[in-house]
Protein backbone atom coordinates (compact mmCIF):
# COMPACT_ATOMS: atom_id res chain seq x y z
CA UNK A 1 0.00 0.00 0.00
CA UNK A 2 1.35 3.24 -1.08
CA UNK A 3 -0.08 6.16 0.50
CA UNK A 4 1.18 9.81 0.66
CA UNK A 5 1.28 11.82 3.83
CA UNK A 6 2.97 14.57 4.94
CA UNK A 7 5.93 14.66 8.05
CA UNK A 8 3.77 17.16 10.01
CA UNK A 9 0.59 15.69 9.27
CA UNK A 10 2.53 11.86 9.90
CA UNK A 11 4.17 13.38 13.28
CA UNK A 12 0.45 14.31 14.68
CA UNK A 13 -1.31 11.17 13.77
CA UNK A 14 1.88 9.07 15.30
CA UNK A 15 1.17 11.45 18.70
CA UNK A 16 -2.33 11.11 19.07
CA UNK A 17 -1.74 7.27 18.80
CA UNK A 18 0.49 7.83 21.53
CA UNK A 19 -1.38 9.76 23.70
CA UNK A 20 -4.16 6.98 23.31
CA UNK A 21 -1.38 4.52 24.58
CA UNK A 22 -1.56 2.43 21.05
CA UNK A 23 1.83 2.89 20.43
CA UNK A 24 5.56 3.53 22.01
CA UNK A 25 8.00 5.98 20.51
CA UNK A 26 11.42 4.78 20.90
CA UNK A 27 14.85 7.37 20.25
CA UNK A 28 18.14 5.65 19.46
CA UNK A 29 21.22 7.57 18.91
CA UNK A 30 24.16 5.31 16.94
CA UNK A 31 27.39 6.70 17.52
CA UNK A 32 28.51 9.60 15.28
CA UNK A 33 25.09 9.35 13.41
CA UNK A 34 21.23 10.97 13.09
CA UNK A 35 19.01 9.71 16.00
CA UNK A 36 16.65 7.35 14.43
CA UNK A 37 13.01 7.33 16.21
CA UNK A 38 10.62 4.09 15.75
CA UNK A 39 7.92 3.01 17.17
CA UNK A 40 6.37 0.46 18.75
CA UNK A 41 2.38 -1.01 18.62
CA UNK A 42 1.33 -1.59 22.21
CA UNK A 43 -0.45 -5.17 21.65
CA UNK A 44 -1.63 -5.35 24.89
CA UNK A 45 -3.85 -2.74 24.32
CA UNK A 46 -5.23 -3.77 20.75
CA UNK A 47 -6.08 -7.35 22.68
CA UNK A 48 -8.09 -5.67 24.64
CA UNK A 49 -9.78 -3.78 22.01
CA UNK A 50 -9.73 -6.71 20.10
CA UNK A 51 -11.67 -8.53 22.62
CA UNK A 52 -14.08 -5.28 23.23
CA UNK A 53 -15.04 -5.78 19.08
CA UNK A 54 -15.60 -9.01 19.67
CA UNK A 55 -17.93 -9.44 22.40
CA UNK A 56 -19.85 -6.75 19.95
CA UNK A 57 -19.70 -9.18 16.99
CA UNK A 58 -21.55 -11.56 18.95
CA UNK A 59 -24.02 -9.06 20.19
CA UNK A 60 -24.57 -7.78 16.95
CA UNK A 61 -24.76 -11.78 15.69
CA UNK A 62 -28.06 -11.59 17.88
CA UNK A 63 -29.09 -8.54 15.91
CA UNK A 64 -29.20 -10.73 13.17
CA UNK A 65 -32.67 -11.84 14.69
CA UNK A 66 -34.31 -8.71 14.25
CA UNK A 67 -36.85 -10.09 11.82
CA UNK A 68 -37.92 -12.12 14.66
CA UNK A 69 -38.59 -8.94 16.94
CA UNK A 70 -40.39 -7.43 14.36
CA UNK A 71 -42.68 -10.16 14.17
CA UNK A 72 -43.43 -9.63 17.58
CA UNK A 73 -46.92 -8.28 18.91
CA UNK A 74 -46.27 -4.88 19.30
CA UNK A 75 -46.65 -5.69 23.34
CA UNK A 76 -44.38 -8.27 23.45
CA UNK A 77 -42.08 -5.74 21.45
CA UNK A 78 -41.99 -3.21 24.73
CA UNK A 79 -40.98 -5.89 26.96
CA UNK A 80 -38.15 -7.09 25.37
CA UNK A 81 -37.17 -2.99 24.42
CA UNK A 82 -37.67 -2.52 28.19
CA UNK A 83 -35.04 -5.49 28.89
CA UNK A 84 -32.94 -4.21 26.19
CA UNK A 85 -32.37 -0.45 27.18
CA UNK A 86 -31.79 -1.39 30.82
CA UNK A 87 -29.59 -3.56 29.76
CA UNK A 88 -27.42 -1.11 28.04
CA UNK A 89 -27.55 1.10 30.95
CA UNK A 90 -26.43 -1.64 33.22
CA UNK A 91 -23.64 -2.09 30.56
CA UNK A 92 -22.94 2.03 30.59
CA UNK A 93 -22.53 1.79 34.37
CA UNK A 94 -20.09 -1.46 34.20
CA UNK A 95 -17.87 0.43 31.92
CA UNK A 96 -18.26 3.41 33.87
CA UNK A 97 -16.83 2.03 36.95
CA UNK A 98 -14.18 0.26 35.19
CA UNK A 99 -13.31 3.30 34.38
CA UNK A 100 -12.86 4.05 37.83
CA UNK A 101 -11.08 1.16 38.49
CA UNK A 102 -8.66 1.27 35.15
CA UNK A 103 -8.08 4.95 34.05
CA UNK A 104 -5.59 3.58 31.87
CA UNK A 105 -7.77 1.99 29.86
CA UNK A 106 -10.19 4.78 28.84
CA UNK A 107 -10.18 4.49 25.29
CA UNK A 108 -10.90 0.96 25.41
CA UNK A 109 -14.07 1.45 27.47
CA UNK A 110 -15.10 4.68 25.35
CA UNK A 111 -15.07 2.35 22.64
CA UNK A 112 -16.46 -0.50 23.95
CA UNK A 113 -19.63 2.37 25.34
CA UNK A 114 -19.90 3.61 21.94
CA UNK A 115 -20.27 -0.13 20.34
CA UNK A 116 -22.77 -0.86 23.28
CA UNK A 117 -24.82 2.07 22.94
CA UNK A 118 -24.76 1.85 19.12
CA UNK A 119 -26.01 -2.18 19.03
CA UNK A 120 -28.67 -1.11 21.76
CA UNK A 121 -30.32 1.28 19.83
CA UNK A 122 -30.81 -0.51 16.81
CA UNK A 123 -33.88 -2.11 18.73
CA UNK A 124 -34.77 1.77 19.79
CA UNK A 125 -34.78 2.70 16.20
CA UNK A 126 -36.36 -0.52 14.70
CA UNK A 127 -39.47 -0.14 17.42
CA UNK A 128 -40.10 3.70 16.69
CA UNK A 129 -40.34 2.09 12.94
CA UNK A 130 -42.45 -0.54 13.69
CA UNK A 131 -44.90 2.47 15.22
CA UNK A 132 -45.07 4.12 12.05
CA UNK A 133 -45.84 1.27 10.45
CA UNK A 134 -48.66 0.02 12.94
CA UNK A 135 -52.26 0.97 13.80
CA UNK A 136 -52.91 4.01 16.39
CA UNK A 137 -54.53 1.08 18.26
CA UNK A 138 -51.21 -0.72 18.60
CA UNK A 139 -49.57 2.52 19.06
CA UNK A 140 -51.65 3.41 21.76
CA UNK A 141 -51.37 -0.11 23.53
CA UNK A 142 -47.49 0.59 23.40
CA UNK A 143 -47.69 4.20 25.09
CA UNK A 144 -50.06 2.61 27.99
CA UNK A 145 -47.53 -0.64 28.74
CA UNK A 146 -44.33 2.04 28.35
CA UNK A 147 -46.45 4.18 31.23
CA UNK A 148 -47.30 1.52 33.48
CA UNK A 149 -43.81 0.66 33.37
CA UNK A 150 -42.87 4.06 34.10
CA UNK A 151 -45.14 4.36 36.43
CA UNK A 152 -44.13 0.72 38.17
CA UNK A 153 -40.62 1.62 38.04
CA UNK A 154 -41.33 5.39 40.10
CA UNK A 155 -43.45 3.07 42.36
CA UNK A 156 -41.13 0.97 43.15
CA UNK A 157 -38.15 3.85 43.64
CA UNK A 158 -39.29 6.63 44.59
CA UNK A 159 -42.62 5.45 46.57
CA UNK A 160 -41.64 2.18 48.47
CA UNK A 161 -38.17 3.34 48.80
CA UNK A 162 -36.93 -0.30 49.10
CA UNK A 163 -33.65 1.24 49.84
CA UNK A 164 -34.47 2.70 53.25
CA UNK A 165 -35.02 0.64 56.51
Amino acid sequence: MNIKISRPTLSEHLKHLQKLKLITRKRETERGRKQRISYEINWEKLKYLQKTIESQNALKRISENEKIFTSFPIEEQVVFLTNVLSLRDLQKLKLEILDTIEPDKNFEHNVQYTLTDDFFDIFRTRFRQNCYETSNENKLAALKMVENNIKHFEEILFTRKPWKT
